[in-house]
């Protein structure tokens, strides 16, 4: 297999794991996410206080719909650069960082969220 083949497939990888941000995001933007132990914000402040549940959960699905919007746009934009495109391991190590980045961003984000309420 190709260097460009192996990096056209890492972009598609990368392309779902922002896909996959985005439509979980979706349902927490919304606030049709009940208080649970395995999906959204689970603090002990938002697990105690359905208020706070459902107002961090729509806060952080907001952050998280953007964040993968623009790691969407990172990932493809990085492909487009010839350079980076043609070195496999440089490409996946940038569109790691964007994705990585991005959820610590986000994950920041939240838990200031949180606390301020």
């Amino acid at each position: 297999m190709e260097v460009p083949n192996m990096t056209l497939w890492f972009l598609l990888l990368f392309v779902g794991v922002a896909v996959v941000m985005i439509a979980l995001a979706v349902p927490l933007m919304r606030g049709r996410v009940k208080p649970n132990l395995i999906y959204g914000v689970r603090t002990q402040r938002t697990l105690s206080d359905e208020d706070a549940w459902y107002r961090s959960n729509a806060y952080g699905g907001r952050v998280l719909f953007r964040i993968g919007l623009m790691q969407l746009v990172a990932v493809i934009a990085l492909y487009c650069i010839p350079s980076l495109r043609g070195d496999f391991v440089a490409y996946n190590l940038a569109c790691g960082a964007v994705i990585l980045g991005g959820v610590l961003l986000a994950t920041v984000r939240i838990l200031r969220f949180v606390q301020s309420l």
